[in-house]
């Protein structure tokens, strides 16, 4: 299997990178340690972060970033989205954005065309092979191909949390980001509403399994896979960290 390229020299790049998901904390984003991975790299350009929410922590982490500008929740739409961009551009030029979050990406690729003519360049897959991995469609696309996955159902109404109280202890997903355990209906219905105000419906009701958590990264190259890493989830933020290292 070929490699990718681990240690590239950036000092020379002189361009202006943004990078979303700051947050840290006991379930850290990965914009922070993309973020360390370029300038570990050399690179002597400016780095600007893009967050959702001004408690993001790691925009308070010193010489992390050059400067900070708050973006709408993908929930608002591309018209909102694509506005506030145009606007950040309008007083600091960005060359590249990288994009660490599963609920914006859908974003970014639909306005590709729009951001590359305002010289905004990215590196993200098409639309189709991004939607093969929406957690909507794990439990009809595994099953079939052999792979076990946890009884799931689709909501997008609160009264059906209600419903399914005889179900808790489960999961309370959203459609690209965030999973919380809930232990009653009180709690499910707190993280229904967090996780649709912030990425929108459906939302993902998933019976608890119980047992060791793996994560699997994967860099795709033309043909196959050129970089594979399943770190064991020992402790959340060791191998959330690990997963956004690479």
């Amino acid at each position: 299997m070929d490699t990718i390229r681990t240690n590239p020299d950036l000092s020379k790049l002189k361009v202006t990178i943004a990078v979303t998901g700051l947050k840290t904390g006991d379930n850290p984003q990965p914009g922070v340690a993309v973020i360390r991975s370029i300038r570990a790299a050399g690179f002597s350009g400016k780095i600007i972060g893009l967050v959702y929410d001004s408690m993001e922590s790691g925009i308070y982490l010193e010489d992390l970033v050059d400067a900070v500008y708050q973006m709408p929740y993908p929930s608002a739409g591309a018209e909102a989205f694509l506005a506030r961009i145009e606007y950040i551009i309008s007083k600091q030029k960005i060359d590249v954005i990288i994009p660490t979050l599963d609920a914006e990406v859908i974003l970014y690729i639909r306005l590709k065309e729009e951001l590359m003519k305002h010289g905004i360049h990215s590196f993200l897959p098409t639309e189709e092979c991004f939607l093969m991995r929406d957690k909507t469609k794990l439990a009809t696309y595994f099953p079939p191909k052999g792979i076990a996955v946890p009884e799931t159902t689709l909501i997008s109404e609160a009264s059906q949390i209600i419903s399914s109280k005889d179900q808790f202890p489960m999961m309370i997903k959203g459609r690209y980001y965030e999973a919380f355990k809930a232990n009653n209906v009180e709690e499910g219905l707190k993280y229904f509403y967090d996780i649709e105000s912030r990425w929108g419906l459906p939302i993902i009701l998933q019976k608890l399994v119980p047992g060791d958590e793996y994560n699997i990264v994967i860099v795709g190259g033309d043909e196959a896979a050129v970089w594979v890493c399943a770190p064991e989830e020992l402790v959340i933020t060791i191998s959330k960290g690990l997963a956004a290292w690479w």
